[in-house]
């Protein structure tokens, strides 16, 4: 299989759309050499395509401005902890490395339920629970569970203990309208189509 590819870009390349029997796991995909991190993207089905490389119809996060050395207030969104959940190894693979060169503190899962179950560990890890990830980078279309079901749960346990919202970010390829609505319903902050250039989701950190 041919991977394909732009100039100068690291790209995850799609074989073909998804049937109806494939749509819980990710498309099999080919892996170019490594690239430097801005020109790093993730793809997910071709089909279709979304219209920008870059593209939310939810509300994302308000950025938080750095606060300046001396002024006695810590930015929560600094040095932010991550979740970072794919189905797909390879792109789980790149999306520790972006975290690894951004610096960020980040735990990995490969399907929705892993993901709520370190979601639950590391919330209860300290007394009274807190909130263990600021942002969760989240596949929609994982076996076991699902993001959609996997991002309900993180939202019951938030409520249950009375913590504050963790950022949720769907990475998917799944691009119609009705899946943006059900992600939305579902208690996803941010909908990104793929395929997602890794310099926009580090804007989402307030990154440039």
């Amino acid at each position: 299989m041919t991977a394909l590819g732009l100039h100068d870009h690291h790209t995850l390349a799609p074989p073909g759309a998804l049937t109806e029997d494939q749509r819980s796991l990710s498309d099999s995909i080919a892996l170019q050499s490594p690239p430097e991190e801005s020109n790093m993207t993730l793809f997910g089905s071709p089909s279709p395509p979304p219209v920008l490389p870059f593209s939310s119809t939810l509300t994302p996060p308000q950025s938080v401005t750095p606060s300046s050395p001396g002024s006695g207030e810590a930015n929560e969104y600094f040095n932010p902890r991550v979740l970072l959940v794919d189905d797909n190894a390879i792109n789980l693979k790149l999306l520790v490395v972006f975290a690894k060169r951004q610096k960020l503190r980040y735990c990995e899962a490969m399907n929705g339920l892993e993901a709520f179950e370190t979601y639950k560990s590391e919330a209860t890890s300290t007394t009274p629970a807190t909130r263990p990830f600021d942002f969760i980078l989240m596949d929609i279309s994982m076996p076991i569970m699902d993001g959609l079901a996997s991002t309900r749960n993180i939202r019951k346990f938030e409520k249950e203990r009375n913590l504050p919202r963790s950022h949720i970010v769907a990475l998917t390829g799944l691009a119609s309208a009705q899946d943006q609505q059900d992600a939305q319903d579902a208690g996803v902050d941010m909908y990104l189509v793929k395929p997602v250039k890794f310099a926009d989701i580090r804007r989402i950190f307030g990154g440039r």
